[in-house]
């Protein structure tokens, strides 16, 4: 296992896994049987760079490309909030006029979101302060920028979740601010630096009530403890709020399970149209306001396929992929088909598609790739690292044995230099050391495993 993290770990810069004095920073997707030391692949380290895990986080650049008459616009939230990243975010200033990061999360470097999310925070902490002059929102963690993983967290990777530390105030009715998030007992009463505070329900319920009610953003969820759900909702009674948003609010906020959320908010939105044309994916229980995609995600996936087949190696580049990030199954057939594509910039995007979507169906055309002498050595890796599980999951299917027994005996040696370290392993080995056992029937030669995967790509 620990020589495909190093794979994973080698395409985002982030350190060897198996040199002296460094680790891993991003684990591989998927477990994988680990491997012998005796067989680790030669790791040649040089000067590493500010590591993407150093605090404040560094900021990726995630690249997604802009193509078809379809094409979402904006910031766009790719994936799930579980296993996604953002393009072209927008970050969270600090501190605004009406919000402040708490210091806690401050130097995390998490205050980024996509465009929606973040002028929706911007928007309900005035609304606070107009009701309530000088107030100030506290917020915790949004997304890294770019997204992806934050250790704080196994969501907000998608610039769709973001945090929010509770308003809270003191005997006189003063807002007293968190630095960092507080719990609060089931009387309402908390204590911010030795200062007696109390949950303030008309401050909080206007912050919910502005998040509800804004026509630019779908809220799925308002994680909070019930107790402080039920403070909410008996002063927007006592208030006359309409029947209809105390209801729609009481759907919206919710206790999650295993987590009490009693020192802070977690506020989740579905994903923008925008963004659901390009791969955002919304997960979890649907809420009765919930909107499903209409034919236009249809129409979409349907323009990306057919750009797939255009002349412009660059348009093809681009169309896989967008496919791969768009998340439909569909998809995989198109990637595998374009790993031999004579242009090696379309295998290369082909890959990373794949590497997305996974290699369900289509084992075949990646061990095809993986064999063929003209995927370039990294493209190649990915390749294997998507396709081991899969095999794995499968080994005892008489179509995977063959396709085992093809890479065991094609005698591929696969080498990636980042410039920072080197890495050499071999391909029937990393399979042997994954665990998987020669298999009865006869391998194929690797000289003709080679012939038939195809031309070399330009």
């Amino acid at each position: 296992m620990r020589r495909i993290e190093l794979v994973a770990a080698l395409l985002v810069l982030t350190g060897c896994a198996s040199c002296p004095g460094t680790q891993s920073r991003r684990p591989a997707p998927r477990e994988i049987a680990r491997m012998d030391v005796r067989q680790e692949p030669v790791c040649t380290r040089r000067p590493i760079e500010t590591s993407l895990d150093t605090e404040p986080l560094t900021p990726i650049r995630r690249e997604h490309p802009r193509i078809g008459r379809l094409r979402g616009k904006g910031s766009l939230s790719i994936g799930t909030p579980v296993r996604g990243f953002v393009v072209d975010g927008m970050e969270l200033p600090l501190r605004g006029n009406h919000h402040k990061v708490m210091k806690e999360q401050a130097g995390r470097g998490t205050n980024h979101a996509i465009d929606d999310l973040v002028k929706a925070i911007q928007k309900a902490a005035g609304d606070v302060a107009r009701r309530h002059s000088g107030s100030i929102l506290p917020v915790g963690n949004l997304s890294r920028g770019g997204g992806g993983q934050i250790r704080w967290s196994i969501s907000h990777r998608s610039g769709r979740d973001a945090d929010f530390g509770f308003y809270l105030v003191d005997s006189g009715g003063r807002q007293v601010f968190q630095e960092s998030m507080v719990h609060i007992d089931r009387d309402g009463k908390a204590s911010v630096a030795g200062v007696d505070a109390r949950f303030d329900p008309a401050r909080n319920w206007l912050l919910v009530k502005s998040l509800i009610t804004n026509r630019k953003i779908s809220v799925q969820w308002i994680f909070m403890a019930d107790h402080l759900k039920k403070r909410l909702l008996e002063h927007a009674r006592a208030r006359r709020e309409p029947a209809e948003l105390v209801a729609l609010a009481s759907d919206a906020i919710a206790q999650p399970r295993g987590r009490s959320h009693d020192d802070h908010i977690h506020l989740r939105i579905y994903c923008p149209r925008d963004d659901l044309l390009e791969g955002c994916i919304d997960i979890g229980s649907d809420r009765p306001w919930y909107s499903p995609p209409g034919p236009e995600l249809d129409a979409r996936y349907r323009e990306l396929a057919r750009l797939s087949r255009s002349r412009d190696p660059g348009t093809r580049r681009d169309a896989v992929a967008a496919l791969g990030h768009f998340g439909d199954r569909r998809a995989v057939g198109i990637a595998a088909r374009l790993l031999s594509d004579p242009a090696v910039e379309v295998v290369r995007a082909a890959a990373g598609a794949i590497d997305w979507l996974g290699v369900g169906g289509v084992e075949s055309s990646v061990a095809a790739a993986v064999m063929n002498p003209a995927t370039p050595d990294d493209v190649a890796m990915v390749l294997l690292r998507s396709l081991t599980p899969s095999l794995k999951m499968n080994q005892k299917s008489p179509k995977v044995k063959k396709i085992v027994a093809r890479l065991l005996s094609c005698g591929r040696r696969l080498e990636f230099d980042n410039g920072v370290f080197k890495v050499t392993l071999d391909v029937g080995q990393e399979l042997l050391a994954g665990g998987f056992q020669l298999p009865e029937v006869t391998a194929a030669p690797a000289e003709a495993g080679a012939r038939q995967t195809g031309g070399a790509h330009n």
